[in-house]
């Protein structure tokens, strides 16, 4: 997993701006210098946490806990100051963010989102930027079921399980369909109170941003529910989308 936060301490801005140069010329030719009429480029992201990449923080002394954090937003900041762009960064519902750049020519309230998996699909739809960060897949179950974990060995072996899953997320990765799952939510972390009160025997979802919630002060993963990866699977990419009705 390459983040802003894993790179060695020897490398300062300068040497991952140089290392994310393609992101650079990409968002150059897609996100020119805007004329007088727009002197903002409207970011969206989900509102939901997803440390280490983008959360909000624990309110603290000298803390903004609305003012969102981690690698990405810190990635953005130094990509948007190189473009000498101005930005605004809004949490909203997933689906909505996702809808609204796509629609953007029409309705002009988002044009960029950004922790958005690559996938053929969005490919088409949207200008997509080179690969930020890379997580791991994983399933996540209750141990009251399953004491050493579900049997999966192939990503068809998810097929036999109930599985829920998150409204608006993408699993074409891992060869899954919305008709696929026995009951969706509309957070991560809400799946993963149904998978532990038995409203089904699975959670599939990358693992470093569940995990990661620690960083905000409370783990989102309940104390009987564990994880295990899924061998055989492609691990998915994460990327800045922009809108194809962008100016």
């Amino acid at each position: 997993m390459k983040t802003l936060a894993s790179l060695p301490k020897k490398y300062n801005v300068t040497s991952y701006l140089f290392a994310l140069l393609s992101v650079f010329i990409i968002l150059s030719i897609i996100l020119a210098k805007p004329s007088n009429a727009q002197s903002l480029v409207s970011v969206c992201d989900d509102n939901t946490q997803r440390a280490p990449y983008s959360y909000s923080p624990e309110s603290s002394l000298g803390v903004d806990s609305l003012k969102r954090t981690g690698s990405m937003i810190e990635i953005l900041h130094e990509i948007f100051k190189y473009l000498e762009l101005d930005y605004t960064l809004e949490p909203t519902n997933w689906t909505r963010c996702i809808r609204m750049v796509e629609d953007f020519a029409v309705n002009p309230k988002y044009e960029v989102f950004i922790n958005g998996a690559r996938t053929p699909d969005r490919e088409k739809r949207f200008y997509v930027t080179d690969p930020i960060y890379t997580t791991h897949q994983g399933v996540f179950f209750s141990t009251n079921k399953f004491t050493t974990g579900p049997e999966v060995n192939f990503l068809k072996d998810l097929k036999n399980f109930k599985i829920c899953g998150v409204r608006g997320n993408d699993y074409s990765t891992l060869g899954l369909s919305m008709n696929d799952f026995f009951t969706t939510g509309n957070t991560i972390e809400q799946v993963l109170i149904m998978l532990n009160v038995g409203r089904c025997e699975i959670v599939v979802s990358s693992m470093e941003p569940i995990y990661g919630s620690i960083l905000v002060g409370n783990s989102m993963v309940p104390d009987n529910v564990s994880s295990i990866p899924i061998p055989n699977s492609e691990n998915p990419d994460f990327s800045i989308f922009i809108s194809k009705g962008s100016p």
